[in-house]
């Protein structure tokens, strides 16, 4: 079952994400809004406390670090 949550990016909108992970292992998510609710399946790995390294579907990588907690108020 997919979880969803709520999340805000670039600090200009918020949105709401559901997600899975696939029999293959990559992570999908669809959001509400962002990508006109297409679903995305990329490959992440944590690379360390907090960071994660995703390769989208094109082979482009980035890097995301998580804040634990909530602490935009969202």
């Amino acid at each position: 079952d997919g979880v969803r949550v709520v999340g805000r990016f670039l600090h200009s909108f918020k949105d709401t994400d559901t997600y899975t992970v696939a029999a293959n292992g990559t992570f999908c998510s669809k959001y509400t809004h962002l990508r006109k609710g297409a679903e995305v399946c990329q490959s992440v790995y944590q690379i360390g406390p907090n960071v994660y390294h995703w390769v989208k579907p094109d082979g482009s990588t980035y890097d995301e670090t998580v804040v634990p907690g909530n602490p935009e108020g969202l």
